[in-house]
């Protein structure tokens, strides 16, 4: 696929501007994650947290990531 200079540079800059979007939106979905686990763990009785973060896909390290991201946003 051979492109002209100014449809490669219309490409890259499409492609980036994808890019960029889907970063900003992973962000602040991680953001939004910890946001609800945050709730979650004021909710929760004592000892009913880690149990309940063990139901999650990710490990309770990955959890405390998202807090932090959302503590810190």
């Amino acid at each position: 696929m051979s492109l002209t200079t100014d449809n490669a540079r219309k490409e890259i800059i499409e492609l980036h501007n994808g890019i960029m979007q889907s970063a900003r939106r992973s962000v602040h979905d991680a953001i939004k994650i910890g946001e609800i686990i945050s709730e979650q763990k004021k909710l929760l009785q004592h000892g009913e947290f880690l149990p309940w973060i063990n139901t999650l896909p990710f490990s309770r390290q990955t959890s405390d990531n998202y807090q932090k991201l959302f503590w810190h946003s």
